[in-house]
């Protein structure tokens, strides 16, 4: 969608019809609705694989990456999921990024910094960045799998809903990068009024 940013304080603008934020080359964007998943994972793993060949015996384990977490984002409601995949010796190294706009009413931006957040600027507002690490059961033999989470927490203008822009990795070695990363990204939301209206994403 176009549009483009305005400067000010979020509370004094119009309900926004859009946003927009950017990665780094290298990370694929799919597309995750259940009628378009299996062609988006495709496109984006030939994508891939033509940039970096180190990963073409990796391409069907790959696949199923891309299919699985497109298949997740979907389900926790994701508008926009973009990932990383990057050959780590015999095994596939992977960062996911997701929007998922909720409805809030009252959204405290203080309330929500409490449980170990922090409030950032961003270029047009104030948000709440946290961070924290999980596990769950490792596939095959058992044992716990770590995931780092980054969180940036936006309020949408004008209306009562909140953007959820999210970075997470089971990658240990890729956490220092990827903070960096997603601290970047945040750094580039940006909220999008257009003339024509009511789309709700933007690449």
């Amino acid at each position: 969608m176009s549009g483009q940013p305005v400067a000010g304080s979020t509370s004094l603008l119009p309900p926004a019809d859009g946003y927009a934020y950017l990665l780094p080359a290298g990370w694929l964007h799919l597309d995750v609705r259940p009628e378009h998943r299996a062609q988006s994972v495709r496109r984006a793993v030939r994508r891939r694989v033509s940039e970096e060949p180190a990963l073409r015996p990796r391409r069907a384990e790959l696949q199923c990456l891309l299919e699985r977490e497109g298949a997740l984002a979907w389900l926790q409601g994701a508008q926009r999921v973009s990932l990383l995949a990057e050959r780590d010796g015999e095994s596939v190294a992977t960062a996911a990024v997701t929007l998922v706009v909720t409805e809030v009413e009252g959204f405290d931006l203080q309330a929500a910094a409490r449980d170990g957040g922090r409030i950032v600027a961003l270029a047009q507002q104030r948000a709440v960045r946290l961070c924290w690490t999980s596990s769950a059961p490792a596939p095959g033999a058992g044992g716990a799998l770590a995931s780092r989470c980054w969180q940036l927490l936006v309020p949408w203008p004008g209306r009562a809903r909140v953007a959820l822009l999210t970075m997470a990795s089971p990658c240990g070695p890729l956490w220092p990068l990827l903070e960096a990363t997603f601290d970047a990204c945040a750094q580039t939301f940006h909220w999008t009024w257009s003339s024509t209206g009511a789309q709700e994403a933007s690449d």
